[in-house]
């Protein structure tokens, strides 16, 4: 209970410290940590996706693949990212222009959406969840005007929230799918 609040507390704080300093949600630059980068934060796989919504001229963001190899996880964040959590076991809080994105580990391991909802209060909240092969998704709406998108795969030991603007879903659903279990 008190681990959640603290990572609640944190998700909050990233969020708010993203809201409105930065541009579109695909702006190249994020909040960073103070710290060096660890080897674990290393990226490759450079990729393109649209972060803002089509009536909007702002400029592709340039995704690169971000990892914890602690906790086990790839995801695909805005090029320059890094996490700001000290420990990478305890996972990952990121910055992506205006979404606040978290990586969280699990009491055990993913098995179907539902475990997607472990600790999360989705009461009275609109949830559409969704399997495609081992990614499993919810998009909750609870808020008018915001974006939770959750993520994992199946037998994964994490999961990813992504939390922002509801002009921002589409790159919510983008970053957060993207997480994959990378093999030890």
């Amino acid at each position: 209970m008190i681990r959640n609040s603290i990572a609640t507390m944190s998700f909050l704080m990233v969020l708010s410290a993203c809201g409105g300093e930065q541009g579109a949600a695909g702006s190249s630059s994020a909040a960073t940590s103070s710290k060096p980068a660890s080897s674990a934060r290393s990226s490759a796989t450079p990729a393109t996706t649209s972060a803002a919504p089509a009536a909007d001229a702002a400029k592709p963001a340039e995704l690169e693949e971000v990892k914890n190899e602690t906790l086990g996880y790839s995801l695909m964040l805005p090029k320059g990212t890094k996490s700001e959590l000290p420990d990478d076991a305890a996972g990952g809080t990121y910055a992506a222009g205006k979404l606040a994105v978290m990586v969280t580990p699990l009491a055990k391991p993913a098995a179907s959406p539902d475990d997607l909802f472990r600790g999360i209060n989705v009461d009275g909240a609109k949830v559409e969840k969704n399997t495609e092969g081992d990614l499993f998704t919810a998009r909750v709406e609870k808020e008018p005007n915001i974006v939770n998108f959750i993520a994992t795969r199946k037998d994964a030991k994490f999961m990813v929230q992504c939390l922002g603007e509801s002009a921002e879903k589409d790159f919510a659903k983008t970053v957060c799918s993207s997480i994959k279990v990378l093999k030890k």
